[in-house]
C-alpha cells in the first residue's frame, strides 16, 4: 500500500511537470485519500500541494489556496522543512494568481529562510563527512608509520 501511495504521488508529479492538469488530478486525489487512510502526513501534504497545482492550472484560485493552506498547515505542524519550503513556493504562486503580491512575496521570503536553513544543514553535513574522512586518513597514516617503525 505504501508503494501504491508513492506511485500515485510520482505519477501525479509526472503530469504536473507536463502541465497536464486533467490527468494529474485523479492521481493526487487518490494519493490524498490513501495518505489519510495510512496516516501519512508527509504524503498528505504532497498530495494536497499537487491538488493546489491542479486548481491553479484550472484558475480556481480559491480551491488552490484551500489545498495549499492545508498542505502548509501539515508541514508547519510537523516541522517538515523541505515540505514547508515547497508549500510556501506554491502558496506564493497561488497568491500571485490572486493578485496578492505582498502575500506572495512574504511567502517567498519565508521560503528563502527555510531554503537557507536546508542549505546550511546540507553544507554542515558535507563538512562533517569531509572532516571524518580526513581524520580516518590521518589515523591510517599514523598506523602505517608506526608499523613501518616496528
Amino acid at each position: 500500500v505504501q508503494l501504491e501511495l508513492a506511485g500515485l504521488v510520482n505519477i501525479g508529479h509526472i503530469y504536473l511537470h507536463k502541465y497536464d492538469a486533467d490527468n494529474m488530478k485523479s492521481y493526487y486525489e487518490r494519493a490524498l485519500q490513501l495518505s489519510r487512510q495510512l496516516e501519512e502526513p508527509e504524503s498528505e501534504s504532497i498530495a494536497s500541494r499537487g491538488l493546489a497545482h491542479f486548481f491553479l492550472y484550472k484558475k480556481d484560485f480559491t480551491e488552490a489556496k484551500k489545498y495549499i493552506t492545508h498542505a502548509l498547515a501539515i508541514s508547519d505542524s510537523l516541522h517538515m522543512q523541505k515540505e514547508q519550503f515547497e508549500n510556501l513556493k506554491t502558496l506564493s504562486s497561488v497568491l500571485y494568481a490572486m493578485h496578492d503580491a505582498v502575500g506572495a512575496e512574504k511567502s517567498l521570503d519565508s521560503a528563502s529562510v527555510i531554503e537557507a536553513s536546508l542549505t546550511g544543514d546540507d553544507m554542515q553535513n558535507k563538512t562533517l563527512a569531509i572532516e571524518k574522512r580526513f581524520e580516518t586518513a590521518k589515523k591510517e597514516a599514523q598506523i602505517k608509520l608506526q608499523q613501518a617503525r616496528s
